[in-house]
């Protein structure tokens, strides 16, 4: 929503000044793979055993032309020659081998846009001051990181946990396939 909050290292203050709306969640393998299927059905990309790819219009920085959408080598999302298949066990993790391209058609495709710099900050950070919405120390009641969370699926080089699972209570033991 609109108003001030900080950004950056330094905490400047910075305003936006129209409302808008964030995804709460990341996008899961399961809806980039339904994405690309209808974009495929209508002919927006191309897919081949590396990844998918389709035309951005371009902007101040890009020209127009065509893009990687996603990268299957660095995905858990693979592509056989007539299905897309997901790791076992991923379906519901956050996708990997997204470029900006790839966010962008997808984010377009459902009429949506891809938050700049200031809009993701706002989002992540709140508008309290702090480095996160809830206080300037991360623990894992806050947050997933660096392997902290026993829910976690290695694959790729990568940890992910599903999307939606963390809810900041501490799980005894879980485990996945």
């Amino acid at each position: 929503t609109a108003g001030e909050f900080t950004f950056g290292e330094g905490d400047t203050i910075k305003n936006i000044d129209y409302d808008y709306e964030i995804m709460k969640y990341p996008v899961t393998d399961y809806e980039y793979v339904l994405y690309m299927l209808d974009a495929m059905e209508n002919g927006n990309i191309s897919v081949n055993e590396n990844g998918a790819s389709g035309n951005y219009p371009g902007d101040a920085i890009y020209p127009n032309g065509d893009y990687t959408f996603i990268s299957f080598n660095s995905s858990k999302i693979s592509w056989n020659g007539q299905i897309f298949e997901v790791q076992e066990g991923n379906v519901n993790h956050p996708v990997t081998g997204i470029t900006y391209f790839g966010a962008w058609a997808f984010a377009t495709h459902y009429g949506m846009e891809v938050p700049d710099q200031y809009e993701w900050e706002k989002a992540a950070r709140g508008n309290t001051g702090y480095d996160y919405p809830w206080g300037n120390e991360v623990s894992y009641q806050n947050a997933n990181y660096s392997n902290n969370f026993p829910y976690n699926v290695y694959s790729l080089g990568e940890l992910t946990t599903p999307v939606d699972l963390f809810n900041g209570s501490t799980f005894s033991c879980i485990s996945e396939g």
